[in-house]
């Protein structure tokens, strides 16, 4: 028996970029030699907590690498260890950041959106009232504003999709975002069978199974394994000598490192 996978599900972009999950899955033939494929769209309501990503974006700014470099001198060094200290400072950093990010960027998209319509209300007042040296002002900021945030997507879209081959510049921020929709659609698991071969669906079921099984995969059952291993070291030729290991660990003279250096 040969099977052809024949059809496919054509949907809009509309569709894609409206969120949730689209997925198509077979279904039973009942005698036909053509199998019906079903498309289910679900809108998940669960929000996650989006992890602190560095935005390329941001290196636009001509003060962000000085205040960086100021927010890490003035972040406060608590007592432990070296890594301790490091992962403080980083979680210091990080709140600095968002909060600069917050206050100078906002929400580009909304931000953008914003900077279109101030566009087309003072159009709409320069067809009424006619053009004057104010308006004329007004218009160029804000279409540089307009071509800042434009900029500003096109750098935050082409960072998520992963496409490097292509140069942002080009206006590609189409091109870039659908990229990031279907990396998203190929990189969702929706569903995903148990030990016991049950479909679970939802996403604490799926969770749940995933953390078990790389539980169990990753955790060591504390068998001595003594014996196994001088078995196997026993099959191993030995090369080095007591006394050439005796000479690898001695302590290192200072007329050894003269020649070293010269």
């Amino acid at each position: 028996m040969v099977a052809s996978r024949l059809d496919r599900f054509l949907v809009s972009e509309e569709v894609s970029r409206g969120g949730g999950g689209v997925n198509a899955s077979v279904l039973p033939s009942a005698g036909s030699d053509h199998w019906p494929i079903s498309i289910q769209w679900e809108w998940s309501s669960d929000s996650l907590r989006k992890p602190f990503r560095f935005e390329q974006f941001w290196l636009e700014h001509k003060d962000f690498k000085d205040l960086v470099t100021h927010w890490w001198k003035e972040a406060a060094i608590p007592e432990g260890t070296s890594m301790f200290c490091l992962q403080k400072k980083l979680q210091a950093l990080k709140v600095k950041i968002r909060e600069w990010n917050r206050d100078h960027f906002g929400n580009i998209f909304q931000d953008k959106e914003q900077v279109k319509r101030d566009l087309e209300e003072l159009y709409r007042q320069g067809m009424a009232l006619g053009w004057d040296d104010e308006l004329r002002v007004q218009e160029r900021n804000l279409l540089e504003q307009l071509e800042g945030r434009e900029r500003q997507e096109e750098i935050y879209w082409r960072q998520k999709s992963r496409n490097l081959w292509l140069q942002e510049g080009e206006k590609n921020t189409k091109f870039f975002h659908n990229s990031v929709i279907q990396n998203r659609h190929r990189a969702k698991i929706l569903k995903i069978k148990d030990r016991e071969g049950h479909t679970v669906e939802t996403r604490g079921e799926v969770e749940e199974v995933l953390v078990s099984h790389f539980s169990k995969v990753l955790k060591e059952d504390g068998t001595d394994r003594g014996n196994d291993i001088a078995q196997i070291t026993r099959l191993i030729p030995r090369v080095v000598s007591r006394e050439h290991n005796l000479l690898l660990l001695k302590a290192i003279s200072m007329q050894e490192v003269e020649e070293a250096v010269n």
